[in-house]
């Protein structure tokens, strides 16, 4: 328990001092722009307020524009631009950009397909919190299935913890919407506030096969037991379906 505040404390301190930074540079990026000593300011575009993730744009309502020095050109040409600014109507982020930071190119999110394997199918799966691998989990990751099980008894209170699928471990095919992420664009800021957050509700999508979905509803009646991921560091490989016996 005291590990775990210590790295909550750890993680809180690191984000106030990335807001700092990053607050300390714009102020010399403005310093440095208003005394001329960059020479032609370049227009960048930044967030105007808190933008979601996976939320349509909305160019005149998301963006304000800004002005850096020509030194900054760099870094610049790594941000959305006002000339284009009406290119972006309807695009969506793959992470959350705070009110007053710079939107980057990367940050658009790639188009991306719904693609499973033929045979299988999908089943989506709340988790909640740290249960949710505190948001560091991406579409690709390959992760094992825990449910507890909460049985009351004459002897008292049993809690049972059962790996579906005997241990397989399955495929994330989106975690809530989005099918396209990498874990580089996730934030200090989304990592702490999925760490601390046990209301919110997330759902991740799952590869595998029909018995195995069947299993898990079963097993979690219907999902109101708790359901715990894992991250696995394997292939993902579902469980076969079971082969007819003669008699």
């Amino acid at each position: 328990m005291a590990d775990n505040k210590a790295s909550k404390i750890f993680l809180f301190a690191a984000i106030i001092l990335g807001v700092l930074a990053m607050v300390m540079a714009f102020a010399y990026i403005d310093d440095t722009t208003t005394k001329g000593g960059g020479g032609t300011p370049t227009p960048i575009l930044v967030a105007a307020r808190d933008l979601r993730a996976n939320t349509p744009l909305e160019p005149d309502k998301d963006f304000k524009e800004v002005s850096v020095p020509k030194l900054f050109q760099g870094f610049a040409s790594q941000v959305l631009t006002p000339a284009v600014k009406e290119a972006y109507k309807g695009q969506r982020l793959n992470r959350r950009v705070l009110a007053g930071q710079p939107v980057m190119l990367a940050d658009l999110s790639t188009s991306a397909k719904l693609e499973f394997t033929p045979g299988l199918c999908l089943i989506s799966i709340p988790a909640r919190g740290a249960q949710g691998l505190s948001g560091l989990l991406v579409p690709g990751d390959s992760v094992k299935v825990l449910i507890t099980q909460t049985q009351s008894n004459s002897t008292g209170v049993q809690i049972n913890t059962i790996s579906a699928g005997e241990g397989a471990s399955f495929r994330v095919v989106a975690v809530g919407t989005q099918l396209a992420r990498s874990r580089v664009a996730i934030t200090a800021v989304e990592q702490y506030d999925a760490a601390n957050s046990s209301e919110s509700q997330q759902t991740v999508t799952l590869e595998m096969t029909e018995a195995q979905a069947k299993e898990i509803t079963s097993l979690s009646n219907a999902f109101r037991a708790p359901i715990t991921l894992i991250l696995a560091n394997v292939a993902s490989q579902p469980a076969a379906p079971p082969s007819a016996t003669p008699n």
